[in-house]
């Protein structure tokens, strides 16, 4: 029971203290805009979060790559998380802009 709970620190707690700030501004919003708003912090918060662990895991694979000499096998892994890393920073800023081109056609 103990390591579930460890577990669920682990994985809760992280993102609850990086949205802690978001807390202090608790009252409901006033209009649609304002709440989209609201929701668009979040979002913001959470692709800075994204695309670190992005960049994180892209310079990962290129110190595995460089630090695999030899070995196959570690170039390979490095070779692979370096276009992972690459894919999701991709992938992580085209759904960023088309938030953007969404909001600014909804509300410009």
């Amino acid at each position: 029971m103990e390591k579930g709970l460890r577990t669920l620190q682990k994985v809760f707690l992280p993102p609850a203290v990086f949205l802690l700030p978001l807390a202090a501004f608790a009252a409901p919003p006033a209009n649609f805009k304002e709440l989209i708003n609201r929701l668009i912090d979040i979002f913001n918060q959470f692709a800075v979060l994204f695309v670190s662990l992005a960049v994180l895991l892209f310079v990962w694979g290129v110190v595995k790559y460089v630090r695999g000499g030899g070995d196959e096998k570690k170039v390979a892994e490095g070779r692979l998380m370096i276009v992972n890393g690459i894919i999701a920073l991709f992938v992580i800023l085209a759904f960023f802009l088309l938030a953007l081109v969404i909001y600014n056609s909804l509300f410009s």
